[in-house]
């Protein structure tokens, strides 16, 4: 008999097969003695028995337990129950583990099962479904921790209200759900060895059905790199992260054909884990930042984030797919109280807004970085609510498509003016400081193909801009700038859907302003007007020629 082992086969001295059956026998369902183990804490290798030993896992024969002596099947299940009054049921691993499928039951955080690593050597791999189950909310319960690494070929289900079990990679095949809808679940990858091709967690599937999902870095001084097949439905979205000064966390999110995810909640940058704050323990200007990356599989394949805080900074970039917000942002909520020496006196604590100007006259949203557009769709969700200015640094722009919905209804808009981050301290409301805080531009990517147009999808209800006389009959401005970060491209370079009504076709009219984009519609000329228009234009020249002649 042969223990799998370090995601390999390790042979056991003495191994017997418990149920004398081949290792291709149907598989095992083990379950864990509580009772007999303890609240000792216990090693794996220690829970196998031996040939002439039982070990503390059984399975069921009828009413009979039958124990393990020393070997399993990679296909085998393993379930650890800590019920109440049980303590706290502890293994440590002090091997790799391969198996069939894991589930952990705890009972509260009293009573709970937990996984811990005597290297950072070690992990498990499940071949099947992972379950960490929770029945009782109350306090955290840590499962996994301490340097376990963990691969889910299958589903991951959790209740536990506090799951965080990596610092060096967690990887699941299938899909991540929340079984119940109070938990809170933090997962992490500490040790920021991962890059875009071996991101620190990469899920599969989709993330379903979480109150609140947590993605946390308390250790590691370097970028961290995760990788979701989409947000189904999660209500809140935390990221923390205490650890990197001014660093970055992407989110590459790599929707199937077909997964056109919506989640309803806020998504933070924040310090503080539990309660409704948003605690930022370092200087603002100097945060961590999340840059979410859409990179779905084709054209069906969406990500669309409803909440009305989307408190992240690092940027956006769609690459394929579609990635939709709520443009329509609470500016009043991207308000933060933050604790950090700012004159070299020692530490100390400020409530921090931010500002149109530095009267403090209208609150808005601080940017939430670059937009980089190199293919598929970036824009809004269809929702009366949702019509909004939506804050960025730069667009970057190489391909695809920016969706704004130009309706009589209301607008979407992209805002890069320059604003002001106000800084007062807590107890003084004298001591107040302002920031102001750089706007961005419209350009091009280093290397764009030549002949390239910044394109967009205004939609269809767009007969209110016919011959617009709005902004004296440029039309209706679409993105906002700073006079001093006019774009260098010119009306030429911008194009946008043409639309019909009444059995005319009419195109966008773009015209580049010193504060910002502007566009109309102007009726596209029949072929018959066109050859006149061209004919006219060609008599003009040549009498111009003559007269010059």
């Amino acid at each position: 008999m042969r223990l799998l082992s370090g995601f390999g086969r390790v042979s056991l001295a003495c191994a017997v097969w418990v149920c004398g059956f081949s290792s291709a026998a149907l598989a095992v369902d083990w379950i864990y003695d509580t009772e007999a183990a303890g609240t000792a804490e216990t090693l794996w290798s220690q829970t196998l028995g031996a040939s002439d030993a039982d070990g503390l896992w059984y399975y069921m024969d009828g009413d009979s337990r039958v124990y393990m002596r020393g070997g399993y099947s990679a296909g085998d299940t393993f379930t650890v129950n800590s019920f109440e009054g049980s303590g706290t049921t502890t293994i440590k691993m002090d091997t790799s583990v391969e198996l069939g499928g894991l589930t952990l039951n705890s009972y509260d955080v009293t009573n709970r099962v937990s996984i811990s690593s005597a290297s950072l050597d070690y992990g498990i791999k499940v071949n099947g479904d992972m379950n960490v189950l929770q029945q009782v909310n109350g306090a955290a319960v840590v499962p996994l921790y301490n340097g376990l690494s963990l691969e889910v070929a299958g589903n991951l289900n959790v209740s536990a209200i506090y799951f965080e079990p990596v610092t060096r990679g967690f990887k699941v095949g299938g899909d991540v759900v929340a079984k119940n809808a109070n938990e809170m679940n933090c997962f992490g990858g500490y040790t920021g060895s991962g890059s875009f091709e071996n991101p620190d967690i990469n899920v599969a599937g989709a993330v379903r059905n979480f109150q609140r999902f947590c993605l946390r870095n308390d250790y590691s001084a370097q970028n961290l790199y995760y990788q979701f097949g989409g947000f189904d439905n999660v209500r809140e979205f935390r990221i923390y992260n205490s650890a990197v000064v001014d660093g970055r966390m992407f989110i590459t999110l790599t929707n199937a054909s077909g997964a056109d995810y919506w989640s309803p909640g806020n998504l933070n940058e924040t310090y503080k884990l539990y309660g409704n704050d948003y605690l930022i323990a370092v200087n603002p200007q100097e945060r961590s930042r999340v840059v979410l990356i859409m990179k779905g599989a084709d054209s069906t394949s969406g990500q669309t984030f409803r909440g009305d805080v989307l408190a992240m900074s690092g940027g956006m970039q769609v690459d394929s797919g579609k990635l939709g917000v709520n443009f329509n942002q609470t500016a009043s909520s991207y308000t933060f109280q933050a604790s950090y020496d700012k004159d070299g006196s020692g530490a100390k604590t400020y409530n921090v807004t931010y500002w149109t100007d530095n009267l403090g006259s209208v609150q808005t949203t601080f940017s939430h970085g670059d937009l980089v557009m190199n293919g598929g769709v970036f824009g809004g969700y269809i929702n009366d609510d949702s019509y909004g200015a939506f804050r960025f640094d730069d667009i970057v722009y190489s391909g695809g498509t920016i969706a704004l919905r130009l309706s009589s209804a209301g607008c979407d808009t992209l805002d890069l003016t320059s604003y002001y981050q106000k800084e007062e301290l807590v107890g003084d409301s004298s001591a107040v400081y302002w920031t102001k805080e750089g706007g961005g531009t419209v350009k091009f990517a280093d290397g764009v193909a030549e002949g390239t147009k910044v394109t967009f999808d205004f939609g269809n209800d767009l007969a209110w801009l016919i011959d617009s006389s709005l902004n004296d009959g440029a039309g209706y401005k679409v993105i906002a700038w700073d006079s001093d970060n006019k774009t260098a491209l010119s009306s030429g370079d911008f194009v946008a859907n043409n639309f019909v009504l009444d059995d005319a076709t009419y195109t966008a009219l773009f015209e580049v302003g010193n504060d910002g984009l502007y566009v109309k519609y102007v009726v596209v000329p029949e072929p018959g007007e066109v050859a006149c228009i061209v004919g006219a234009a060609a008599l003009l020249a040549a009498f111009f020629r003559r007269r010059r002649a």
